[in-house]
C-alpha cells in the first residue's frame, strides 16, 4: 500500500486505522468520517487527497514543515491543529491554538489536547476518541511521566501509539497507559522482537502491532 491508497481506504463504522506515513514522526489516523494527519514531514502532496484535520504536535523540524503544511491546508482545506508556538509561525487559514486539556470534534472524532514532556515549545501528545467508543494515546516523543497514569485511567486508550525514538520509554509509558495493543513503527526486526518481548513481559495482557510504512493496523 502507498499513501495515495490510504486515502482511498473505506473504515467502516465502529473501526479506526493508523499508519505510518515517513520514517516514525508522521502518522495517518483514519474513521468512517475524519482523515486526521499528524505532523506530516517529506510527503507528496500529489497523493493527500483529503484530510479534516492536519495535527503538529511540536515545532522540530522531524515534525514540522511550515511550507509543506501550509501547501497541504490550501489543498485540502483541513483545519490545522498545533501548539501556540506552531500557530504563530503559519500563514495558513483556519489555524487553531491548543493548550493543554483543550479539545476539538474532527468529524466523528474528539481531540484531547495533553501535556507532552520533551524538549520544545508546548509540545502537546493527544488523545483520540471516537463516536463508538475507541480511544487512542498518541504520547508523540514524550519521556513517561506519572501523570500519564492518570489519563489512561480517565480514558482508558485501548491503543497507544508510540512514535518515540527510546524502546525504554515505549514500555514505561504502556505501563503507565495499560493499553489494550501498543503500535509502533517498524525499524528492524531485531528492535521490533525486543520492543514486543519487553511490553509481553511488563504487560502481557496487551497486545504488540509493530508496523512498516504505509501499512494499516485497523482496530478491532
Amino acid at each position: 500500500m502507498n499513501f495515495r491508497q490510504i486515502f482511498d481506504l473505506e473504515i467502516p463504522p465502529g473501526k479506526v486505522a493508523v499508519g505510518w506515513f515517513n520514517s516514525y514522526s508522521g502518522i495517518i489516523v483514519k474513521t468512517s468520517k475524519a482523515t486526521l494527519i499528524f505532523d506530516p514531514v517529506k510527503i507528496n502532496l500529489d497523493e493527500c487527497i483529503q484530510a479534516e484535520a492536519i495535527v503538529i504536535t511540536h515545532e522540530h523540524l522531524d515534525h514540522f514543515d511550515p511550507e509543506l503544511v501550509a501547501r497541504l491546508q490550501r489543498k485540502t482545506q483541513a483545519q490545522v491543529l498545533t501548539t501556540p508556538f506552531v500557530a504563530r509561525h503559519l500563514t495558513c487559514g483556519r489555524v487553531n491554538a491548543l493548550r493543554v486539556n483543550d479539545h476539538i470534534a474532527v468529524g466523528d472524532v474528539e481531540l484531547h489536547a495533553h501535556a507532552s514532556l520533551h524538549p520544545a515549545n508546548q509540545p502537546l501528545s493527544f488523545l483520540i476518541s471516537t463516536e463508538s467508543g475507541i480511544a487512542i494515546y498518541h504520547s508523540d516523543d514524550s519521556e513517561p511521566f506519572p501523570e500519564m497514569r492518570e489519563l489512561g485511567e480517565k480514558y482508558k486508550p485501548q491503543i497507544l501509539l508510540f512514535s518515540g525514538t527510546s524502546l525504554e520509554d515505549g514500555v514505561q509509558i504502556a505501563k503507565l497507559i495499560e493499553p489494550k495493543v501498543v503500535v509502533s513503527y517498524y525499524t528492524s526486526e531485531e528492535l521490533a522482537k525486543r520492543f514486543e518481548q519487553e511490553i509481553r513481559k511488563e504487560l502481557p495482557q496487551s497486545e504488540t502491532k509493530i508496523i512498516k510504512r504505509f501499512e494499516i493496523y485497523q482496530y478491532p
